[in-house]
Formats: C-alpha cells, sequence, structure tokens
C-alpha cells in the first residue's frame, strides 16, 4: 500500500495540472482528468499510508503556490474529509483521526527501527557502514527485541546515512536541492507554457516522493526508484524547454 500510495503521490499533480493548466482546449477533456484525480485520490485515500498522505499534502502546498485556484480545491478536499469522517471504513477513520500521533504498534516499530539506523550512522559517521549492507548489520545495534524479522529503515535518509554517511546522504541531498533550485527559479522568471506547467507537475511529484522518502522504503524499491531518476530527468528537460519557449503556449487536444 505504501509503495502504490508513492505511485499515486507522484502522479496526481499531472492530472491537476492537466485540468488546471491553460494548455487544453477541449474543456471536457479537462473534466475528464478532474474525474481521473478523483478516482486517484479516492484510491491513495484507501492506501491508508500516512507517508503518501504526507507526500499528496506536500505537493499540494507546492502547487497552490502558482496555482491559486488549487488552493480551494484543497480547501474543499480537507473540509470533505472532516464532514464525511463518520461515515469511513473504522480504521481509515482511526487513522485519520490520529494522524500525527504516532502510538500504535507500527509507528512504535519504525521508531525502534530508525534508532538502529542513527545508532548505525554514528558508528562509522563518514563513510557508513556499506551500500545495501543496513539490514546485514541490523541485529549488531539493535538495543531491544524486533520480532518481525530484518527490515529496511523506512527512512531512506536515515538509510542513506547509515550505508553511505554523511558523504553519501549529502550528495544526495545537493542534487534534490539543486533540482529544487533551479526548477523554482525557472517557474519564477518564465511565462505559463506547456514546458511550464509541466515542470510544475514534476517538481510537485518529486517533492512529494522526497517527503514520503523519510517515513518510508520507496526509493529502495526498484520501480519506485526508477519513477524517481525518471522524474528528475524530466524535469531537467521541463527546465530547458521553459526557458527556451518562454511564451504562453496553448496545445489543442
Amino acid at each position: 500500500p505504501s509503495d502504490f500510495g508513492c505511485y499515486l503521490s507522484a502522479v496526481i499533480p499531472f492530472s491537476l495540472i492537466a485540468f488546471f493548466g491553460k494548455f487544453i482546449g477541449k474543456k471536457y477533456l479537462r473534466f475528464l482528468f478532474l474525474g481521473l484525480f478523483t478516482l486517484l485520490f479516492i484510491c491513495l485515500m484507501l492506501t491508508v499510508s500516512r507517508g503518501a498522505w504526507f507526500a499528496f499534502i506536500a505537493s499540494m502546498l507546492l502547487m497552490c503556490i502558482w496555482i491559486k485556484a488549487l488552493g480551494v480545491l484543497f480547501l474543499i478536499i480537507g473540509l470533505f474529509i472532516i464532514i464525511t469522517q463518520q461515515f469511513y471504513d473504522p480504521y481509515l477513520k482511526e487513522r485519520l483521526t490520529k494522524f500525527f500521533i504516532l502510538e500504535e504498534q507500527s509507528s512504535k516499530d519504525r521508531l525502534m527501527i530508525w534508532g538502529v539506523a542513527k545508532n548505525m550512522f554514528i558508528s562509522r559517521p563518514w563513510v557508513g557502514v556499506g551500500i545495501g549492507t543496513f539490514m546485514f548489520n541490523f541485529d549488531r545495534f539493535l538495543t531491544k527485541v524486533y520480532p518481525y524479522g530484518i527490515p529496511y529503515a523506512h527512512n531512506c535518509y536515515l538509510q542513506m546515512a547509515a550505508e553511505t554517511g554523511i558523504i553519501g546522504l549529502v550528495s544526495f541531498l545537493t542534487i534534490l536541492a539543486l533540482f529544487f533550485y533551479k526548477g523554482i527559479r525557472v517557474l519564477t522568471k518564465k511565462e505559463m507554457s506547456f514546458s511550464w506547467y509541466v515542470l510544475l507537475a514534476i517538481l510537485a511529484s518529486v517533492l512529494g516522493y522526497s517527503v514520503q522518502m523519510g517515513l518510508d522504503t520507496n526509493f529502495y524499491s526498484l520501480d519506485l526508484g526508477m519513477l524517481f531518476w525518471l522524474l528528475l530527468g524530466a524535469g531537467v528537460a521541463a527546465m530547458k524547454l521553459a526557458s527556451v519557449n518562454s511564451t504562453n503556449v496553448k496545445v489543442e487536444i
């Protein structure tokens, strides 16, 4: 469910951009994309993945900076969830009610795993214990009994720090920082062309993905890891195209 939620949170910004963007000429197509967003959002809710929900919120907030009408939709969604929450499945209702409370067993387990990752990082802070060896070294740094088998860190940044140290983690974060810095500069300085809208959707997707990496294992899924680098590559291409084509382009579909 968490991996599916990561995929959904990465795709949802594109459906919203297709609805709010000014590059689709036929109105009925816009409402088809709005229907697609509704379906994807329902699926996202049913994953009951708190990490994916945080990813969705982060991506929405980023897009709201440039698309004000999206902020109205975001508010409507929040109010709708609050009003209809009493009719939801008990597990979904409880998850929403305790959205920011880490008291269930899965949250306690993650806090324990994060403690192991922290101890692993402290043991070799500069270069880490070795790429791909987190699970191999897990038992060495475990201070309490963990009955569920050897896990991932459920925090991709902590796992990077444990396996590759400060050098590896800072290198990765530098890539992300440069990507957002250059992308936001393009959004701020260029006109709203087709490439501009695509870039906004990609930045929102990558931001959501990056937020969920702090709570889940999505970066260590082969498919989702490839999706991350695909989004970054497409984002760089969109930056270049938006810089070249600074006129407002309307694409009739």
